[in-house]
């Protein structure tokens, strides 16, 4: 620290005794040799305010770092008081003496106080009085240890935190905690039992409480859940006292360890909301304990030492007398520019010396090349094969410099084109893989015999596992193994298969259970270097489990061996007492390096000596891989391939080989398939699957890592937030059950596991074909490789066929029961029903002109396909329903009935994605034509039933039932299940649930509540919510949590008076919040994902998301990619720009002075907006008091569509008919009064007799003309108004208004270019004019008036003159007319001799519609 006294901060003279006289014997202490520093006097230390104002102050110093950090010494204030802390590190080793040792359950109470400084202070429990070691030269441990030595302490300091952003878990809990304050507005929970989700927690942690107790001290400051284990009563200042603060609870990890929760408080009045039982927390303390001490005896924690291998230690078996080689293969690799016709498999096999599985890998070498070649000339005398022959010798294989390859003819189909023959004969062509590849653009000149050629294009890969019939991973024999003396890869055993034909699967009487994997969860913590703005590692954790069986449950404990390896950023120092710290640390094996380059090394040989067949990460393959890649490159470690499973004396040249012959699974990847969440990160993760409380968990960003490295705690601190993480996600992996599901769907589809992991569901569909085609002796079509362009930014196509149907919804909101129907998977259905497929119908039918097959013909190979997963899945599920079976084998047919259900629902992909090797528009398109078909049939026959049909998309249908008895709506649902299902063999409506409310509100946009009767017959109600703004990602949490809200008051089982008052008190309350700046950052942020790159966006300064990105990238080296998911808030920076142009990272905003949130953005563009659309339907409201509630300018904000929901008005009265129309005004000659006309009589006299200004005496039938002319003037302004052709979006929210006319049009109507999901109509319509003008007219007309008073004939001709006046504009509009020969021109037979040039004119007109 300085000794300078400008940099020393001044702070305020409490007026207590023990502290003044702690700061003389301070400023007595500087005079010495020791240290120099001086301290200014000053009066007061702390400012007297009252409970509200501390409260406010508190928050706002939290969200402002307004201390800057000292130059590395770790100071940095958050805003906190003393007493707002935990205890520190030093009383809580004092209190937790001896390891392993039960401790007395102590009731935490960390929030209890928060914004009451009576209740902080009585909460504070005394510190018994220890020494202070002041052994370096610290001011504050000496200032401490003075004031300790002279009074007993009050009140127990922590350790400040080092930075906000290391407090992201407080902050979670402060945007929670405000959720609640809306308590008061909830409303009552609807009458049926709602079953509560179990929290299930991470076990990592466990270990540090057991062996380290000083480590555990410094992980515990930053995640506080604490709870309170009592009855549930209001607790006093004087009940407080008794409560002893707790530094940290391990909530976030698997076990209580005897500290509670607090769910819920109130400033006023502190209520406990939740009760927990002591006596299962101790059981679950020890449980929990038996289960690591369990761990520890079967696992040391030391990575088992390879056995010596030798050649001679190959296991062969003897099957049929002969000596073969088995093993389970897991992944395979090919490099056809440098080993062509080589494909590497890799796997297991199990050696006697080892006693163990151990990695081998199989080199399948001399893989020839197939071709087809399609003869042009058929004839009988066999010529045309000798000239085939001869031609493709001549013009092919010469050309090529190939001298020996064979051929014979053979009969083969291909139905995928209609320019080739279904069935012909082939010559079929093998030749070397060394021989060059045949281009057939080469090919010159052009061939006379042959016309096409297949197979080019095929992949050793594929040719390989096509041939040998291997349909994903299983166990291999291979005949005649052959040693390898010098080794290209790292496993354990290496063997030449010289003939793919000594190749095949293992025949068993028995299925034999794949090996057990080694798998190795890994997670890397990076930090930018402030000179290169680039990612440096700095911290890389492992756990490992050598013996993960995918045919038993996951196992307990999730791993056997850790290990963590760090080395400290360039651009800070290590601590000086970081090894005396480390020495104490016991959770887990930590290895400290000194430079990248030396961890990656020690991480390089600590993998290699595990050898995993499984990596399991999040986002690898979109960040961490990349940034691995990349160091090892730039730091030139000579043993990167190790990390791999292949040798390789050159370098690395891309990430794609970095784990060759591993397993790779991103966790990011598999739960996209696999669960529906709002968000993939981490975070999300975590709450989805392991049901872990938000905001317990810890996310750094690169640029936070530095900072943890200025103390030892806080660095012990990372490691253990960074294996916290990797636990996580190796958890997840087993609950989800990935491998063993990703295992069943490889094995179904037959390609490689590896590419399953990648989640390409249509490379999985075109194996499945493949694999089935050429089992029938057909030629299956070739892949096409297309060159990509970078600089062409094509749009993305979308179907160019008709999707499914969907009906037009009744909007609404339904307070009966509505019936919910679909039809069971009903693509595959159809394909089954109508035996569609590429073998039963001809390839030139197009999508207009399709015949269905003869009933009669054989099914097809699709069909045929489809029929084996579906009818294996229902054996494989009588299967499961079997209650003699064990656990694991009811998980295996489980998890093998739900690959066959994903496989089975995805088979129709493949028709219609125009990449797919099998790609059929034709077929695709009639297959949604037979849905479309069937759900119009469905509607039509439940209308015939005497129900309403109230919406219905694309395989589903909803009934208004009018009913209130659930046991009598599904009674009418197996009847209309009944009808139905007798028109269909293989498609078959089923009864999918039951809505007791529903709040429909466009297509594919609905809110309801569902109800499903439980075995004990009671009800079960829950919350469904399908296209609302609230699931989706790119709006802000709270105005997700304002949604909510808004829907739970719809849904509920309140009177429509209590709703509507609830929800306009609800938005009043959330503007104040706003306003007063009361509302947590962190419910503020916006989320919104890159589809590609950021610097590849056109349109960059209209989207906010991309603008935050680049600046986060150029500011902090490039982290976010294609994929990332950018979080982002609008602020007013002053520049007065569009908000989409002033968005800015949560980070940005926390860094500057000068930015602020954006409340009228966050009120009128996030809030308004989604309540609006919500409440749309619902009578009471509308968008204008919504808006007055958030406190909006509703001029603003456009009048909705009006409804045409007015069916007992007569529309032909003129208060109804002209409701909405201007009044007409024209002003005095003389006066100039303006004068309003909304009738032919003002009271009961003419308004041309008299002006409306009494003092004006000059009669308004004196200057007739001149009001003729204001009067034409007002209609040309409406014609004017009109023909401007100004269009706008019918949302209300959207603010899109325009002239020009978009391009896309969604039935008559174009299509918002904004939005993209509102359509736009004219804000003046043809009607609005001709209204209007006929309003005009009807004012003028006197014969319309039931009394007709008495006045001057002068006045009538007057009154005649201006109604003229409006007809002779009337007279040029068309609206008025219809033209009946046009009309019932259809009908009528033309007679072309009559006048035939007026009919050639006749032909050619244009609609509206065509514009």
């Amino acid at each position: 620290m300085a000794d300078s006294p400008e940099q020393v901060p001044k702070r305020q003279k409490r007026e207590s005794s023990y502290k003044s006289k702690a700061f003389e014997r301070f400023k007595q202490l500087k005079s010495g040799n020791r240290n120099k520093y001086e301290v200014e006097d000053v009066e007061n230390i702390y400012d007297t305010v009252d409970e509200k104002e501390y409260t406010k102050q508190v928050l706002s110093r939290q969200d402002d770092d307004w201390i800057v950090d000292d130059d590395g010494s770790g100071y940095v204030e958050d805003g906190r008081e003393i007493f707002d802390d935990d205890l520190d590190s030093q009383s809580i080793q004092q209190a937790s003496k001896g390891k392993g040792t039960k401790r007395k359950k102590k009731a935490v109470a960390e929030n209890a106080g928060r914004g009451n400084i009576h209740m902080m202070l009585s909460n504070i429990k005394p510190k018994k009085k220890e020494e202070v070691k002041i052994d370096e030269d610290d001011m504050l441990s000496e200032l401490l240890g003075e004031i300790d030595e002279s009074t007993p302490s009050t009140s127990t300091i922590k350790p400040k935190p080092m930075s906000q952003s290391f407090n992201l878990s407080s902050k979670k809990q402060a945007a929670n905690d405000y959720m609640k304050t809306f308590s008061s507005f909830k409303p009552p929970s609807i009458n049926t039992k709602i079953t509560k989700t179990n929290k299930v927690e991470s076990k990592f942690v466990l270990q540090e409480k057991l062996e380290a107790n000083n480590t555990v001290t410094v992980l515990k400051e930053e995640i506080v859940s604490p709870k309170i284990n009592k009855d549930t009563k209001k607790l006093n200042e004087t009940e407080l006292t008794d409560i002893t603060m707790e530094e940290f609870s391990m909530d976030d990890f698997d076990d209580d360890m005897g500290v509670s929760e607090i769910d819920e408080i109130k400033q006023e009045n502190v209520t406990i909301t939740e009760e927990i039982n002591e006596e299962s927390l101790l059981m679950n303390q020890q449980e929990f304990m038996n289960e690591w001490v369990t761990s520890q005896e079967t696992a040391t924690n030391l990575i088992e030492e390879k056995v010596d291998l030798s050649t001679a230690d190959i296991p062969l078996i003897d099957v049929d007398g002969q000596k073969v080689f088995r093993f389970y293969w897991w992944d395979a690799f090919e490099d056809p520019n440098r080993m062509k016709g080589t494909v590497y498999l890799f796997g297991k096999t199990f050696s006697e010396k080892a006693k163990k599985y151990v990695s081998c890998c199989v080199a399948v070498r001399d893989i020839q090349r197939r071709i087809f070649v399609l003869p042009t000339v058929h004839d009988n005398d066999g010529n045309a094969k000798i000239n085939t022959y001869n031609e493709f010798n001549d013009s092919v294989m010469k050309h090529l410099q190939v001298s020996n390859f064979r051929s014979r003819f053979v009969t083969k189909r291909y139905p995928f084109n209609p320019e080739i023959p279904l069935e012909s004969e082939y010559m079929e062509v093998r030749y070397a893989c060394k021989e060059r590849e045949i281009y057939v653009d080469d090919i010159y000149p052009k061939p006379k015999y042959f016309s096409k050629i297949f197979g080019i294009n095929s992949s050793y890969l594929e040719l390989l596992l096509l041939d040998r019939k291997i349909k994903g991973p299983c166990w291999l024999d291979v005949k005649n193994p052959q040693p390898v003396a010098n080794p290209v890869s790292w496993c354990q055993f290496e063997i030449n298969c010289s003939n793919p034909g000594d190749m095949g699967a293992a025949q068993s009487p028995k299925p034999i259970p794949p090996p057990p994997l080694a798998v190795a969860a890994v997670n890397m913590r990076c930090a930018i270097n402030p000179k290169t703005l680039q990612n440096e590692i700095v911290m890389i954790s492992c756990l490992t489990h050598t013996r993960y069986a995918l045919d038993k449950q996951p196992p307990k404990p999730p791993f056997e061996h850790h290990f963590c390896v760090l080395t400290c950023p360039k651009s800070s120092m290590m601590p000086l007492d970081f090894h005396k710290q480390l020495g104490n640390y016991k959770a887990t094996k930590v290895q400290k390096m000194d430079s990248e380059k030396a961890l990656l090394n020690y991480f390089i040989n600590q993998f290699s000596r595990i050898d995993p067949d499984l990596v399991v990460g999040h986002d690898l393959q979109g960040y961490q891989i990349n940034v691995l890649f990349d160091r090892l490159k730039a730091n030139g470690n000579a043993a990167a391939d190790k990390i791999g499973r292949m040798r390789r004396a050159d370098k690395l040249k891309n990430e794609r080989v970095l784990f060759v012959g591993r397993l790779v699974c991103d966790l990011k990847i598999s739960a996209k398939e696999l669960i529906k969440s709002r968000s993939y990160d981490l975070d999300a993760l975590c709450s989805a699957v392991l049901k872990v409380k938000e905001g317990l968990r810890v996310e750094l960003e690169p640029e936070d890592v530095p900072k943890m490295y200025q103390t030892s705690e806080n660095i012990l601190k990372l490691v253990s937030f960074t294996m916290q993480d990797t636990s996580y996600i190796l958890q997840i992996i087993y609950d989800l059950n990935v491998i063993p599901l990703a295992l069943q769907i490889t094995n179904i589809a037959g390609n490689v596991m590896s590419r399953t992991l990648m989640g390409g569901r249509s490379e999985r569909n075109e194996f499945l074909l493949l694999h089935a085609f050429s089992e029938k002796d057909y030629i299956v079509p070739d892949k096409e490789y297309k060159k990509f362009n970078k600089e062409e930014k094509k749009p993305r196509k979308k179907p160019t066929y008709s999707g499914g149907l969907v009906l037009d919804p009744k909007i609404g909101f339904y307070d009966q029961l509505i019936l919910l129907m679909d039809f069971n998977s009903l693509y595959p259905s159809i394909i089954q029903e109508y035996n569609i497929c590429f073998t039963t119908m001809s390839a030139n039918m197009d999508e207009e002109n399709m015949v269905l097959p003869d009933k009669n013909s054989p099914p097809g190979i699709l069909p045929t396909e489809i029929r084996k997963l579906v009818e294996s899945r229902r054996e494989v599920k009588k299967l499961m329903n079997n209650s003699d079976i064990s656990n694991d084998l009811r998980m295996t047919y489980n998890i093998r009935q739900m690959a066959l259900k994903l496989t089975a629902n995805s088979m129709y992909g493949c028709l219609g994605f125009s990449n797919s090797r099998f790609y059929a528009k034709n077929l695709a398109a009639l297959v949604t034509q037979k849905g479309r078909e069937i759900l119009t049939n469905t509607r039509d026959l439940v209308q015939k039933m005497c129900f309403e049909v109230v919406y219905g998309d694309t395989d589903s249908i909803m009934i208004n039932t009018n009913c209130l008895d659930y046991d009598q709506v599904m009674k009418i649902g197996v009847k209309i299940k009944q009808e139905v299902n007798k028109l269909y063999k293989q498609v078959e409506l089923d009864i999918d649930g039951v809505f007791k409310y529903l709040l429909l509100l466009k297509k594919k946009k609905y809110a309801a509540v569902t109800l499903s009767k439980l075995k004990s017959g009671e009800l079960k109600a829950e919350k469904e919510y399908k296209g609302l703004d609230i699931v989706r990602r790119d709006w802000s949490q709270l105005a997700c949590e304002a949604g909510k809200f808004i829907l739970e008051h719809i849904l509920s089982d309140q009177n429509a008076d209590d709703r509507i008052n609830n929800i306009h008190s609800y938005l009043g309350k959330i503007k104040e919040d706003l306003q007063d700046n009361k509302v947590p950052v962190q419910l503020l942020v916006i989320t919104k994902a890159l589809t590609k790159d950021p610097k590849m966006y056109t349109d960059k300064n209209s989207l906010p998301h991309v603008q935050v990105a680049l600046r986060y990238n150029q500011q902090h080296g490039g982290h976010m990619r294609a994929g990332d998911t950018v979080p982002y808030v609008v602020c007013d920076d002053g520049s007065g720009k569009q908000a989409t142009q002033r968005a800015y990272h949560i980070d940005e905003l926390k860094n500057s002075k000068t930015l602020k949130i954006d409340v009228q953005y966050y009120l009128s563009q996030q809030i308004h907006p989604v309540v609006s659309r919500i409440c749309d339907p619902i009578e009471g409201t509308d968008a204008f008091q919504i808006a007055e509630c958030l406190g909006l300018d509703t001029a603003s904000f456009k009048r909705p569509a009006a409804r045409s929901d007015n069916a007992g008005e007569n529309a032909t009265r003129p208060e109804v008919k002209f409701r909405d129309v201007d009044k007409f005004r024209f002003s005095c000659f003389d006066c100039k009064h303006e004068n309003a006309v909304d009738g032919a009589l003002v009271g009961n006299a003419p308004f041309l007799e008299k002006c409306g200004n009494v003092a004006c005496s000059v009669r308004p039938i004196q200057y007739l003309p001149f009001v003729q002319n204001q009067l034409a003037k007002c209609i040309r302004g409406y014609i004017k108004k009109y023909y401007r052709n100004e269009l706008t979006c019918e949302d209300p929210a959207c603010t899109n208004d325009t002239r020009r006319l978009p391009m896309k049009f969604a039935g008559k109507y174009p299509v918002c270019t904004l939005c993209r999901s509102g359509v736009m109509y004219r804000k003046y319509s043809e009607s609005n004019l001709y209204s209007q003008l006929t309003y005009f007219q009807h004012i003028f007309d006197l014969s319309k008036l039931n009394k007709k008073p008495l006045m001057e004939d002068q006045i009538e001709r007057g009154y005649t003159a201006l109604r003229e006046t409006v007809e002779k504009y009337l007279n040029h509009s068309g609206y008025s007319v219809i033209n009946l020969t046009e009309l019932f021109s259809g009908i009528f037979v033309k007679n072309n001799h009559l006048n035939p040039v007026k009919e050639e004119v006749e032909d050619v007109h244009y609609d509206e519609e065509d514009f």
